[in-house]
């Protein structure tokens, strides 16, 4: 997979968000299924993150929540809750651009909670696009 054409539309994604998050999920074929950005804000739900948001969309369009073989691509090292829905959805692989230190509040690093999850492997690879991820954070945070 061209895991930099998906981190850059991730990148785009982040754009139209309240805080500078996007994401994308990919399926197997390759074909980007759903998009997501960050809503917390507008929406008024602490779990509007990028991540969540582009599950939700994919699972009410597929109707379904096993998403076994994909693949989730996001601007920032997922916090806990997003990479505990995505192990919940069953996507295999997570792609992130920025590391989380500047970016989250609780540090809870990824690659620990995907490591303790048991029942479900899951691929976590980091620093896609780690520049250009970081620059559009600190440039959409001021």
């Amino acid at each position: 997979m061209n895991h930099e054409k998906f981190m850059k539309e991730a990148l785009k994604e982040a754009e139209k968000g309240d805080a500078p998050f996007g994401a994308v999920i990919v399926s197997p074929s390759g074909k980007i299924v759903s998009r997501g950005h960050d809503n917390v804000i507008t929406s008024n739900d602490p779990s509007a993150h990028a991540e969540l948001t582009a599950i939700r969309k994919l699972c009410k369009k597929a109707k379904k929540r096993d998403f076994q073989n994909y693949s989730c691509y996001s601007t920032s090292e997922p916090c806990v809750m997003c990479m505990a829905a995505c192990l919940k959805a069953k996507i295999n692989n997570f792609y992130y651009g920025a590391p989380m230190e500047k970016s989250a509040s609780l540090q809870i690093r990824a690659k620990y909670t995907a490591g303790k999850f048991r029942k479900f492997k899951v691929n976590l690879i980091g620093d896609i696009l780690k520049k250009e991820c970081s620059e559009q954070r600190e440039k959409l945070l001021r």
